[in-house]
């Protein structure tokens, strides 16, 4: 009988080791089951992702009063008449070669204006009523440059199709430092008929003083001076 007794041990202690390892494994496939559903759950559905990317692909968002210049990327249509599409950059002289009117200058123009313009031309010799849309698909990039006394000094885009005030790009800036001295903070431009620079009283414009905001143009360097005590 204790030969019998000591050969059924070994027999237990296997089954016991069976039985942990199947729980174990039992445990793993449960636990990558639960991380699969959660990846599942987290992923974005395919639908989703290809409307974000049609989006991204679309005309930009243009201001009313934007006017386009040299390297911006457009599109010309006409109502009823496909074969009449064309996209391109804007030349250095803001000009576009357009179907069967040749090249037309763009440059300086709203959208309404430059729609209003092809029409014109195409109402002269092709065309009886042809109806035109001038969309902006990219924009070229412009940059004014900050320096002197603020916190981030540096080159900074203007917003696209829009506006940017003194103001705003000192905020961008991280703001003045505290030896910055805000009443005359210089303004650097060109083009003819605009002065090589002018100063400007911040001061002003930040209690309410002066209450029109100063817009910024491409290429303008905006320098904060130091104060003197």
């Amino acid at each position: 009988m204790r030969t019998l007794f000591q050969s059924r041990r070994p027999t237990n202690g296997v089954q016991a080791s069976v039985a942990r390892a199947a729980s174990a494994w039992l445990g793993v496939l449960l636990a990558c089951a639960a991380v699969d559903g959660r990846a599942q759950e987290m992923s974005p559905a395919p639908v989703e992702r290809k409307a974000e990317s049609a989006a991204a692909g679309g005309v930009a968002v243009v201001d009313s009063n934007y006017r386009m210049r040299p390297g911006d990327t457009v599109r010309v249509t006409v109502f009823g008449e496909p074969e009449l599409t064309v996209e391109g950059r804007l030349d250095a002289l803001g000009r576009l070669q357009c179907a069967l009117v040749g090249s037309m200058g763009l440059a300086q123009q709203t959208v309404t204006e430059a729609s209003q313009h092809i029409e014109e031309a195409y109402r002269q010799d092709y065309l009886v009523r042809p109806e035109v849309t001038v969309s902006v698909l990219q924009f070229t990039r412009r940059t004014v440059t900050v320096l002197g006394q603020v916190n981030r000094p540096g080159a900074y885009d203007l917003p696209e199709g829009g506006e940017l005030n003194l103001l705003e790009l000192l905020g961008m800036a991280g703001g003045s430092t505290r030896i910055a001295r805000l009443s005359k903070v210089k303004i650097s431009r060109k083009g003819a008929g605009e002065g090589e620079s002018q100063t400007v009283d911040v001061t002003r414009l930040l209690n309410g003083k002066e209450n029109t905001p100063f817009i910024l143009r491409e290429g303008d360097v905006i320098t904060v001076p130091e104060s003197w005590f």
